[in-house]
């Protein structure tokens, strides 16, 4: 028998008690909202409440609490549905009594035996939800997935209340259905779908980087019915994508990253076996009578419902950052201290990185310095056309020798390591020609066709310039690196809704590596100068440095600066306003090319050196060392040409 506490597995029950409690007409929607939020600030209960995207689907019961993290893809507009509907119990000469019930956070309203839902009764509500089609963080590296898995609780157990409550197959339903529902006699392709096969999380593998891009679901030509296109933006993702519904006016924007404690709906009534919704939003709900009936709510079928189940939401929030050791809702300020790091601590922090980052750049401090900015780089703001914060590095000297070696690879695991999103992209012809870069609208299906380049904020991505070989470029893939060329320089991306473009912001950081000097905008191209070439043993370096046995706190000390380094608060002195005049000055009549853009690109270096120091403004010597490796960068690319 389920304890007090097991209200997470049946939460509607809570709400049709507060609901009886206030009547259809009291504050009962407030009166919930405010008893579940209070309930789940407790960490005690947000501990026992598993993650959708870690548990698989088969082992969740309907109607329980789940949590989810995700990127909103698309927006599916509002939904209506019966928010208080009127059930009536047969009687004779059709004087049976009546009686109100809420259909908040479901999909299917019911009732009981013997008893009908009465969709034109004159005390039913309708009301409305906002729909988001909502996927797994694209680019999510493989330890944030292992540390959210090993936080999940565990699953039920054959004999608990959670595992005798699966959702029963109804009569006339197909075995297809059923399917979903037991464990056993599961197709490989359905745990694909649900995330089940995720190959190696361990906490500094890297996502598998061997596919090409064109072989992602919003790029594949080979898509069949058996292979559920569930629009995923990078090639490679694995997870359970959801249908999260809001009950609130203010909701999400496209690409953020939320997190919610919702009430799964993964009911077989939604299935598509099931008969078509009715096109009338308060004549869809379902007729009955007998031994009880049950109608489906919305006007609008969600996409694959087979495969992505329903989310009601009960709390959300926007992450500011998909750290999971740091807690999601921390401010700038709160980020350091959470992860209990003083000044002394950080400096250790930095120092440890940057040995890590030396061993990457094969013994070349100064392009470790740059690729350390670069990993704490995000844009903090935009002035008219200039974006700032941003830092797209380009790598060059990426010889023959070292591309051999797989060093790109190398690069792109140990950053992935680090960070908590990341992809590497070749830029292969094949690629390039035949990807999906831009996002599309499909009036005909009426949902946003994804792209690569639909990424959340702080994906850091990394373009292998290297894998590019002579040959044709054709329109499209001309139109590919020109929308890739733009992201960099202005930090968007003009979705195509094929008569008019939408504007949409990104905050990403990209790391292009290439042997010469990339046919990419960067902001800073920074050419490789190893002391070493054997890749082998700088990876073997970077494993012992990196490793748990040895050294178990480094490695999730290292990924809570970046992410605290990255938030942390910064200001640039008045003292030191006047020294960058100055310099400025000096510079201008030094070098007459010397431009606004090498200054604003000397201050965001300035900006990201103090940042990695755990300073909150920038001081003398963090000015004098930026400019100390800004004009050692310089030195070693060749002199411009004069046109």
């Amino acid at each position: 028998m389920p304890g007090v506490n097991d209200w997470t597995l049946e939460p509607c029950k809570v709400v049709d008690r507060i609901f009886e409690e206030c009547g259809a007409e009291g504050p009962w929607r407030d009166r919930v909202k405010q008893h579940f939020e209070a309930e789940i600030k407790q960490p005690a209960v947000l501990e026992k409440i598993p993650w959708l995207n870690e548990s698989p689907l088969h082992q969740l019961r309907g109607g329980q609490l789940v949590r989810f993290r995700g990127m909103v893809q698309d927006m599916l507009g509002k939904e209506f549905f019966s928010d208080v509907y009127e059930v009536t119990a047969e009687g004779g000469d059709g004087g049976g009594s009546t009686r109100l019930l809420p259909g908040r956070y479901k999909d299917v309203v019911q009732c009981g035996a013997g008893e009908t839902i009465d969709a034109s009764g004159p005390r039913s509500q309708a009301g409305d939800r906002l729909v988001y089609y909502c996927v797994p963080v694209p680019g999510e590296t493989d330890w944030v997935k292992q540390v959210y898995q090993d936080s999940s609780p565990a699953p039920p157990t054959a004999g608990s209340s959670l595992g005798q409550a699966r959702l029963k197959r109804p009569a006339g339903t197909s075995g297809e259905v059923e399917s979903m529902e037991t464990d056993e006699g599961e197709g490989e392709e359905r745990k694909r779908v649900r995330g089940e096969v995720w190959g190696a999380a361990g906490g500094t593998s890297a996502p598998s980087t061997t596919t090409t891009a064109t072989t992602s679901s919003t790029t594949t030509t080979t898509t069949t019915s058996s292979t559920p296109d569930l629009n995923f933006p990078l090639p490679g993702m694995k997870g359970t994508p959801a249908l999260v519904k809001l009950y609130e006016d203010e909701g999400f924007t496209l690409n953020q990253v939320i997190e919610v404690v919702a009430v799964l709906s993964v009911s077989p009534a939604l299935s598509p076996t099931s008969p078509p919704p009715l096109p009338a939003p308060l004549t869809s709900w379902g007729q009955g009578r007998g031994r009880g009936t049950r109608g489906r709510q919305g006007v609008t079928p969600p996409p694959l419902p087979r495969l992505c189940p329903g989310l009601h939401c009960i709390t959300h929030k926007v992450m500011k950052h998909t750290n999971p050791l740091l807690s999601s809702s921390s401010s700038s300020s709160s980020s350091s201290s959470s992860s209990s790091s003083s000044a002394t601590e950080l400096r250790a922090a930095r120092a440890a990185l940057k040995e890590v980052l030396v061993e990457v750049c094969l013994g070349d401090e100064m392009a470790a310095e740059h690729l350390l900015c670069h990993l704490l780089s995000a844009v903090y703001g935009r002035q008219d056309v200039t974006v700032l914060g941003k830092y797209c590095v380009n790598l060059s000297g990426v010889d023959q020798a070292l591309q051999r070696q797989g060093y790109c690879k190398f690069l792109y695991q140990v950053v992935a390591s680090l960070v908590t999103q990341a992809f590497l992209l070749p830029l292969t012809l094949h690629n390039i020609n035949k990807a999906v870069f831009v996002p599309k609208k499909n009036y005909q299906t009426d949902r946003l066709t994804s792209g690569i380049l639909q990424l959340p904020d702080h994906t850091h991505l990394v373009l292998d310039e290297t894998s590019l070989v002579e040959g044709q470029v054709e329109r499209t893939g001309v139109a590919n690196l020109t929308a890739l060329g733009n992201m960099i320089s202005w930090q968007k991306v003009d979705y195509d809704f094929e008569f008019h473009v939408i504007e949409q912001l990104t905050n990403l950081p990209v790391l292009v590596v290439s042997e010469g000097r990339s046919m990419l905008p960067s902001d800073a191209e920074v050419k490789l100068q190893p002391k070493r070439r054997d890749v082998e043993e700088a990876r073997r370096k970077v494993e012992q440095l990196l490793s748990t046995t040895s050294s178990p706190s480094t490695l999730p000390l290292l990924r809570q600066y970046l992410t605290s380094a990255r938030l942390g608060e910064y200001v640039l002195p008045e003292e030191l306003q006047k020294l960058v005049q100055e310099h400025f000055t000096t510079s201008r009549r030094r070098n007459e090319s010397f431009s606004a853009t090498d200054l604003h690109r000397l201050l965001i270096q300035a900006r990201l050196l103090a940042l990695s120091h755990g300073e909150t403004q920038l001081t003398r010597e963090l000015w004098e060392k930026a400019k100390a490796i800004e004009n050692e960068r310089k030195a070693r690319l060749p002199p411009p040409t004069s046109s």
